[in-house]
């Protein structure tokens, strides 16, 4: 469990100096055990965690569970995100060290700031594009996401939110949400999608030409629908 283990796991004495460190302990910081042993572990922590994870250290030390998420400097230099879990070891009663496990999560942390980036840019694409867009919520049409033509084509007041209303309250015909989930389950993209919608008042019927696609939980939303809506006629 200590020697095998694929996370890196350490001991401390009461100081905050390495006693015991299996060879886990190099993947994640580039020295060895032998390098690491009897050295304090606040200069392998970048210097804005530093306050931070001594404090929550400090609090091991007296006897309370610490998890924590901090960002290690490696021996070459780069940067290393980990989440930490260090409990107190008790010997007869008395606190004599700090037990840790220390896991990478380097590239969970990198692709979660791509997906925001990713998030950023398609948001930035989805406003500035000249047809209404809406994202909305696989399992009761929830709208998640509405670009600002989407007001004009269902007739919201500007100090009025989109984003928390359902997409249902927007067809014209009810059963017309039932048969587009039938046709996603056997498509995940319907280019040339026909259904009526109605404005807010429920006036002004409108037959329209949706593209729709359905976003699965792989590629970091809940499942969910995009729809845009180039073609439109009022019936």
């Amino acid at each position: 469990l200590f020697e095998q283990n694929v996370d890196a796991v350490f001991t401390f004495d009461l100081e905050g100096r390495f006693v015991d460190a299996n060879p886990a302990c190099e993947t994640v910081s580039g020295y060895t055990p032998a390098e690491l042993h009897g050295t304090h572990f606040l200069p392998l922590v970048v210097p804005e965690d530093r306050d931070r994870t001594l404090a929550l250290n400090n609090q091991a030390v007296r006897g309370a569970a610490q998890h924590e998420e901090i960002a290690l400097l490696h021996k070459s230099g780069r940067r290393v995100e980990v989440t930490i879990t260090k409990v107190p070891i008790v010997v007869d009663g008395t606190i004599v060290g700090v037990y840790g496990i220390a896991k990478d999560i380097t590239a969970r942390k990198q692709a979660e700031a791509a997906l925001r980036q990713s998030d950023t840019w398609l948001r930035a694409v989805a406003e500035a594009g000249p047809v209404p867009m809406l994202i909305t919520r696989w399992d009761d049409s929830l709208i998640l996401y509405a670009n600002h033509h989407v007001r004009g084509l269902f007739g919201i007041a500007p100090e009025e939110e989109v984003v928390g209303r359902h997409a249902l309250d927007f067809y014209a015909m009810p059963e017309g949400r039932a048969a587009l989930r039938q046709a996603l389950t056997e498509k995940d993209h319907l280019p040339n999608w026909e259904c009526r919608l109605r404005r807010m008042d429920g006036t002004a019927r409108y037959s329209r030409s949706l593209s729709i696609r359905s976003l699965r939980p792989e590629v970091g939303l809940s499942t969910s629908n995009t729809a845009t809506t180039p073609g439109v006629s009022r019936i």
